[in-house]
């Protein structure tokens, strides 16, 4: 299977022996939660259509698969590769690029087969630079080595996550120290499912760039707000996932800019699709709308999104007329 190689970065945490333990512990604790809360959590896509087995499912039977309902709020971060990275971000700072985006969905949640694994092994840095290959298939020695970290033993923690359609690994190294021995030489995989919410919605989504001062996240009017200061420039997205028809489409508002009157004007739009929802009138269509993220690898998102466009869940009717929704099973690595 041809695999998608990607070397995300190393994250280098040097100590220093001048340090008290407490501030080191401190220390380490605070980049662990740095890494691992980076890529969690909801991960809203744009909506991908479902494989339908055999298209006879009438009204009310779809409606009735999806039982749940949730309203979710997402913020990302737009990193230097153009891609967004969601996470537990609160204030968006000058010069920086971010996406909120809240979701109501009716849903119900499936998977995607996957595999997960960890690794821990020690050598000297400069030799793993430079025997190991990026997603381009080149040599990671154009890496630059810091001078602490030349011809040292140091401890190197791989993370690799795949499915059937490609992989994304991130390497960590760290310097030695003894109450890290535990770990060394020792790996674990595990087969895992990725949680995948099918259903229909709606998505109000602003991309905002902050031009002075500093912006809350937290609050749609509050983006308002600071567009109405001039505090930031960006563009507002009304959409429905799954939901259409000619009582729908009139209503989906067309903004022309971000401020106090637009946001107000996509609520009350929003509120007016969602009480159509079990209109006879409105077409229900099947989305993949979102996936959850369990591990943060660098990568991971965009590895599982791709994952969804190639192979997304399939719908099938049983023989007794019930609803199922099938996804791939996970194809041992060759």
């Amino acid at each position: 299977m041809k695999k998608l190689i990607l070397i995300a970065g190393a994250t280098i945490l040097v100590g220093c022996g001048a340090l008290k333990k407490n501030s080191q512990l401190e220390e380490l604790n605070k980049n662990a939660n740095s890494v691992t809360t980076v890529m969690k959590g909801y991960q809203p896509i744009d909506p991908i259509q479902l494989k339908v087995v055999k298209d006879t499912v009438s009204f009310e039977d779809i409606i009735s698969e999806f039982p749940n309902e949730a309203t979710r709020v997402a913020v990302g971060k737009v990193n230097q590769s153009g891609s967004l990275t969601f996470g537990p971000f609160n204030v968006a700072r000058n010069g920086e690029s971010y996406s909120v985006i809240i979701d109501y969905i009716k849903y119900i949640t499936t998977a995607i087969p996957a595999r997960y694994s960890e690794k821990y092994t020690t050598k000297k840095y400069e030799d793993y630079v430079n025997n190991n290959y990026n997603f381009l298939g080149e040599k990671l020695d154009a890496i630059k080595i810091p001078d602490n970290l030349k011809s040292k033993n140091v401890l190197i923690s791989e993370q690799k996550l795949s499915t059937n359609h490609g992989s994304v690994i991130e390497f960590n190294a760290e310097l030695k120290s003894q109450n890290q021995n535990l770990r060394l030489d020792k790996s674990q995989e595990h087969n895992i499912k990725i949680p995948v919410y099918v259903g229909i919605g709606l998505r109000i989504q602003a991309s905002v760039t902050v031009l002075k001062d500093s912006v809350n996240l937290g609050s749609l009017y509050g983006l308002g707000v600071a567009a109405s200061q001039n505090k930031l420039s960006g563009t507002l997205i009304i959409q429905s996932l799954g939901i259409s028809g000619e009582n729908v489409s009139p209503i989906i508002p067309i903004p022309d800019r971000i401020n106090e009157s637009t946001i107000q004007t996509a609520m009350q739009s929003l509120a007016t699709i969602k009480s159509k929802i079990y209109d006879k009138k409105t077409r229900i269509t099947p989305q993949v709308v979102a996936f959850g993220l369990p591990y943060s690898i660098n990568g991971a998102k965009d590895l599982i999104e791709s994952s969804l466009h190639t192979s997304p869940p399939k719908l099938a009717i049983s023989n007794t007329g019930e609803i199922e929704l099938f996804q791939e099973i996970l194809r041992e690595e060759k």
